[in-house]
This record gives structure tokens, C-alpha cells and sequence, in this order.
């Protein structure tokens, strides 16, 4: 059978563990002793270590174990399992082979650039594969097989339908609207009702918007900035006056780059949108210049790495920048003097994959 998911990590004991996290995107309602059974101890003579998996939150869990909070491995019966860090390499291949017998297949591991800085592992959908369609249990595995190719096709068919019924609608409410927006713009509404999950601010933006990652011809990507008069003007009319916004000061604009690279160590982990307290609190600081400058005018640029499929990460960028732009809102800066654009994995700053899932601003 085709592999479902594709691991690929940097160094040998991190790519085991992107293994574990695939198999229980593979199998969400396994629990621990699903996990030992899948992955037996007997896979690793030489670990060093009693178990494999253990409860992440007893005594036992020290540091032979992988239990940060990106690594513990949550279980379908609420365990939080630490998974053994020493992998020889007998071991390590013990435990791919395995990871094949679960439509699991590893790619060869890429060695850190930098001796002592924390690595990483990423998880790739490979063969058609959709998070969604797998098997609920590992115990109904062997019993589905015949069932799993065409429950796909019923949810694509499903997701084409659904999406139709969504074009209607939207098409309706923008009749209602003389304002017309090219297809491939981004406005902030557009931005906000896609962060917020298709709420009250539904209309004719949001499928803009969700084109503007593909379109160069409406994004400039060394500004991050919508270049269509067009998409102004839906902006003003949507989220208020934008003819108000007005240059910024030399020195704002010193304070906006300060917090800027503040922001930029603040990393956001792999698939995540969402904002971290320290993140927040540097916003503050960010909503405090704005007000106290009113009229200044940013674009708030939100970028993925390059984990993933392009349309997932268009999705995540999209995000990342609405998140922003809805935190900057919410403590009380103009909303017709903000945008929101999500520019998928354009412009990387770095050849690590961390720094490139990040927030630009840009003052305008």
C-alpha cells in the first residue's frame, strides 16, 4: 500500500519522534498501549532506558526522555507520553521498518546546520492523502483498507459541494454590494473572516483573499502590500476611512522595526497561528505607537515555512497575519489603518525552517 505520510527530521533521534507524532495523526483515537504495541519496546535493545513510552508527568520522565511541550505525545485516553530521546542506529531502523507497516514512510534525516541549537522534524502528506480520511482505531486498521479509498472520494465530493454552495452564497451577498472586488486582492475583512472562522463579517473579500497568495500580480512581495487602488477602497468602505491614514514619523517608525525584531524571536511552531503571551505583549507596545501616531498606516505580512502543501500553508500565513491585525484591533487601533496579507513561503530570510514562520510589519 501507497505511505501515507512522509517524516523528515534533523538528526536521527528527532525523526523517531516526528514517526510517533505521524502515527497519531494516522491514528488519533490510539491510546498508550496501542502506542507500546505498535512500537514495542523489544525495538530497542539498546535505548538506555526501561521503555519506550512513558507517562510524560511522573519522576521517570528526566532527560532521556523527549517532554517539552511540542514533544510529549498526547493519547486518545488524556496520557501525556514521553518517548525514550537515545536512538542508535540498529534501532532507529528497527523502528522506520515498523513505521512502514503503518503507511509511514521516512525520509533520510538532514543533519543540523548548527552544532547545539535545537532541531526539528516536519510531517508531509504524501499520495493523496487527507487528514481526515484515516482510520479511527488502530484495532479497525486491517478492516477498513477497502473502505478508506472510497470515503475519500466521498468527502472530495462532499468538500466540491459544499464549496458550490459556499460560491452561491457569497455571490448573492455581493449582489447586494456595488463595490467590486478583482479577484486575487486582499482586504483586511477578507483576512479577518477566514481568522475568525466565518463569522458576521461574511462577503465577497473572503474568496479575494484566498487567491492573493497565487496572484503576483496584486501582491508586491518586497513590501507585502496590495498595489490595486480597488482593494483601498473595499477596505474603506468595509473597516472604515482609510483617506485618514497618514505617514508616519521617522522615530514611529524606529519604535515599529524595534519591535519588530523583538517579534521575530518569538518563532511560531510548525502549523501554529496562534498568538504566544510574549507575543502579545509586544503588540501592546505596537497598538500603543499606532494610537499614539493616528493615522499610521501598517501592512501586516504573515509567512509560512515550507513544511506542507502550498494551500495549507497559504491557509497558515493567512492566519498568522489576520491573528495580528485582529490583537491590533482589539486594543483599540483604527482598523481602516491596518491590513492583513498572508504571502505563503515567499521570501524566506533563512535556510532553517524556524525563522521563516513569522510576522513582517510593514509602515507604510
Amino acid at each position: 500500500m501507497a505511505s501515507k505520510i512522509r517524516v523528515y527530521g534533523q538528526a536521527q533521534n528527532l525523526t523517531a519522534l516526528g514517526i510517533i507524532h505521524a502515527y497519531m495523526k494516522l491514528y488519533p483515537e490510539a491510546t498508550i498501549e496501542d502506542l507500546r504495541n505498535a512500537f514495542p519496546d523489544a525495538l530497542s535493545p539498546d535505548k538506555g532506558v526501561a521503555e519506550i513510552f512513558i507517562d510524560a508527568d511522573t519522576p521517570d520522565a528526566d532527560e532521556h526522555y523527549f517532554t517539552s511541550v511540542d514533544e510529549v505525545i498526547e493519547t486518545a485516553d488524556g496520557k501525556r507520553v514521553a518517548m525514550a530521546k537515545l536512538w542508535t542506529k540498529p534501532s532507529y531502523d528497527n523502528l522506520v521498518r515498523r513505521a512502514a507497516d503503518y503507511d509511514i514512510e521516512v525520509a533520510e534525516f538532514e543533519h543540523q546546520q548548527q552544532v547545539g541549537k535545537k532541531g526539528s522534524y516536519y510531517i508531509e502528506y504524501v499520495n493523496g492523502f487527507v487528514p481526515g480520511d484515516e482510520v479511527e482505531t488502530v484495532q479497525q486498521y486491517e478492516e477498513s483498507k477497502m473502505k478508506r479509498g472510497c470515503l475519500g472520494w466521498l468527502w472530495v465530493l462532499l468538500g466540491i459541494f459544499l464549496i458550490f454552495l459556499i460560491a452561491l452564497f457569497i455571490g448573492k451577498c455581493c449582489s447586494k454590494d456595488d463595490t467590486v472586488v478583482p479577484a486575487g486582492e486582499i482586504t483586511e475583512t477578507a483576512i479577518i473572516v477566514d481568522e475568525a472562522g466565518g463569522g458576521a463579517q461574511t462577503g465577497a473579500n473572503g474568496v479575494a483573499g484566498q487567491n492573493a497568495g497565487t496572484d503576483a500580480s496584486s501582491v508586491n512581495s518586497s513590501t507585502g502590500a496590495a498595489v490595486s487602488d480597488a482593494t483601498g477602497a473595499a477596505t474603506a468602505k468595509a473597516t472604515g476611512n482609510t483617506d485618514t491614514c497618514t505617514t508616519a514619523p521617522a522615530e514611529a517608525v524606529a519604535q515599529i522595526e524595534k519591535y519588530q525584531k523583538q517579534f521575530d524571536a518569538i518563532e511560531y511552531p510548525v502549523g501554529e497561528y496562534q498568538l504566544k503571551p510574549e507575543a502579545k505583549a509586544i503588540l501592546d507596545n505596537v497598538a500603543r505607537i499606532m494610537k499614539e501616531n493616528p493615522g499610521m498606516k501598517i501592512t501586516v505580512n504573515g509567512y509560512a515555512s515550507r513544511e506542507g502543501n502550498p494551500q495549507a500553508n497559504q491557509v497558515l500565513s493567512d492566519k498568522r497575519a489576520a491573528t495580528v491585525v485582529d490583537y491590533l484591533v482589539s486594543k483599540g487601533v483604527a482598523s481602516g489603518c491596518l491590513k492583513a496579507s498572508g504571502l505563503n513561503t515567499s521570501d524566506p530570510i533563512s535556510k532553517e525552517l524556524s525563522p521563516n514562520r513569522r510576522i513582517d510589519f510593514v509602515v507604510e
